[in-house]
């Protein structure tokens, strides 16, 4: 007598819902905690293009002689100055209503400026194209 034996060639259906049910599972437990994650890095880099886009325009208004207003309204911020008016929106920042005056040192009226992080509200302070115990 011969037996012939079954040469298993993949995965059984049960097998596969088992593991399609335990990924479905850890999905549900740490996609929350991804997407927090994601949206955290998502402000400190918007928050970085401001302090960046504030620090360009510090030195601009040094270098070219010329003051620039910005206005930092809901999700936007509007630059205005002497041949230029721009915006830009952010996805991850809501700013309170607020306005920066650049001068043409590359001083500002304003050392920070305020966003809304949920309920809170949050100051990020503003960098300064000086050294700490440089004077204008």
């Amino acid at each position: 007598m011969m037996f012939h034996s079954k040469k298993q060639l993949g995965f059984s259906l049960i097998e596969l819902m088992v593991v399609l049910a335990i990924m479905a599972v850890s999905m549900s437990l740490t996609g929350g905690l991804i997407t927090n994650v994601v949206s955290k890095q998502e402000r400190f880099v918007e928050i970085e293009k401001v302090k960046q886009l504030v620090l360009s325009l510090k030195y601009k208004a040094f270098y070219t002689g010329s003051d620039f207003k910005v206005d930092f309204i809901e999700n936007r911020i509007l630059i205005t100055g002497i041949y230029e008016k721009k915006e830009f929106v952010f996805n991850q920042l809501i700013f309170s209503s607020q306005k920066l005056e650049i001068y043409s040192n590359g001083t500002s009226n304003n050392k920070y400026f305020e966003t809304l992080i949920g309920e809170e509200v949050i100051t990020i302070n503003l960098p300064s194209p000086y050294k700490e115990n440089e004077k204008v």
